[in-house]
Parts: structure tokens; sequence; C-alpha cells
């Protein structure tokens, strides 16, 4: 486990000191400002479709409607994904 974390931030230390400071094309960034929320979604859908989990409940499915609505209309996904976790977290606490 050490090791792939060790390799995962050596990784990402290499592509930083490999770019630097030179500029980046207008494909490269918009590709970039998309892995977030690509990341997310895949971590999401792979929670929705392993097995082993709770069922997709109340909670659940307002913390996604949430999210989306946010990011759609924001388009900040830190804000998008700090509102749903708290509604998440709230309805999972209430009950």
């Amino acid at each position: 486990m050490i090791m792939l974390g060790v390799g995962s931030y050596s990784m990402r230390a290499s592509f930083i000191s490999a770019v630097g400071a030179k500029p980046l094309s207008e494909t490269v960034e918009a590709t970039l400002r998309n892995v977030g929320p690509a990341v997310m979604g895949a971590l999401v859908a792979s929670l929705l479709t392993a097995g082993d989990t709770a069922p997709f409940g109340l909670a659940e499915a307002s913390g996604l409607g949430v999210t989306s609505v946010l990011a759609w209309k924001t388009r900040s996904f830190l804000w998008a994904f700090l509102s749903g976790t708290a509604v998440w977290v709230c309805l999972r606490l209430l009950g």
C-alpha cells in the first residue's frame, strides 16, 4: 500500500516538474478541469454498483440530486461536492 502511494505521488510530481512553468494549451487545460468531476462520477458509480454496500436510499438520492443541481448551476465542483455531502450526512444521521 505504501508503494502505491509513493508511486502515485511520484507520477504526479514528475508531471508537475516536467511541465513546470510551461504554458498549457487550451485543450489540455479544459481536459484537466474535467478530471475531478470525472473521478467523482467514477467513484459514485462504482459505489452504486458494488453488491456489498448498503442500498441506494433517500439520503443518497438527495445528496446526488443536490450535487448535480449545484454543479450544473454554479459550475463549482467544490461547492457542489460539499453541499451534496452535507445533505447526505445530515439525512443519514437523521435516520
